[in-house]
């Protein structure tokens, strides 16, 4: 069964070859990117290209959660013909 993950804390999501891994201060953290089902971020997150182009491939939403609430789809979510769509 997938699970959704949680970030509070500040930082940088990676992708590094099939690898991800999310990265503060204090070190880094591997996440198993095939039993992700969503991802919820309440701090600020810098993502790469090849992590949002993996995220997109195994269907995983990334929820930017703050004042304005903020939403990234995998385009199979929309079926629209753009990658990924923000709403606001």
């Amino acid at each position: 069964m997938k699970k959704n993950i949680y970030i509070f804390n500040d930082g940088q999501i990676r992708r590094k070859d099939n690898t991800v891994y999310f990265e503060t201060e204090e070190g880094k953290k591997f996440l198993p990117i095939e039993d992700i089902n969503d991802i919820f971020v309440f701090g600020e997150l810098e993502l790469n290209k090849r992590f949002l182009e993996l995220a997109s491939q195994k269907e995983i939403t990334i929820h930017f959660l703050f004042y304005l609430m903020k939403l990234l789809l995998p385009r199979q979510n929309l079926q629209i013909k753009h990658k990924w769509m923000l709403i606001i």
